[in-house]
C-alpha cells in the first residue's frame, strides 16, 4: 500500500543535516570572518538556509580576485566556492532542510567508528556493519 510506504518514510526522514567538507567549513569561517581559521569554532557551527543565500549572494556579487580576499576565505577556493555554495543551497531545499550543521570531522571518521565497533563485536552506531573478514 502507498499509503504504508510512504509512512515508512516518513518515519525515516533525518531530523538533523551534518555537512563536512571545505565548502561548509568555509561559510562558516566567511561568516564569522575568521582569520585566523579556528575548527573549533566551525565545528558543530550552524548556518541557517538564509545565510548559505546570503553568502551565495555575497560570493556571486563579487569577483574571484575580490572573493579570495575575503576573510575567512582560504584564496585557493575563491574558484570553487561560488558553486559549492550552490550546490549547498540546492541540497538544503531538495531535502527539505532548513539549517544545517558543520562538522570538521569527515566521512572516514565515522566510517572508522563503525569499523572500530565491528572490531570489539559491539553494535554500530549507524547501522551500517563493514565487513572485517579480510582483516582477521
Amino acid at each position: 500500500d502507498d499509503a504504508v510506504a510512504a509512512e515508512g518514510v516518513r518515519e525515516l526522514a533525518p531530523e538533523l543535516m551534518v555537512t563536512t567538507g571545505g565548502t561548509v567549513t568555509s561559510l562558516v569561517a566567511v561568516k564569522l570572518g575568521l582569520e585566523p581559521y579556528d575548527p573549533r569554532r566551525v565545528h558543530l557551527a550552524e548556518l541557517s538556509r538564509e545565510d548559505v543565500e546570503d553568502l551565495l549572494a555575497r560570493f556571486a556579487g563579487v569577483t574571484e580576485a575580490e572573493r579570495a580576499a575575503m576573510a575567512g576565505l582560504q584564496p585557493k577556493r575563491a574558484n570553487v566556492i561560488l558553486g559549492g555554495t550552490i550546490a549547498v543551497a540546492a541540497l538544503m531545499e531538495s531535502c527539505g532542510f532548513d539549517r544545517l550543521t558543520v562538522s570538521e570531522s569527515d566521512l572516514l571518521f565515522g566510517l572508522s567508528i563503525c569499523a572500530a565497533a565491528a572490531a570489539d563485536g559491539g553494535a554500530s552506531p549507524l547501522g551500517w556493519e563493514p565487513d572485517l573478514s579480510e582483516l582477521r
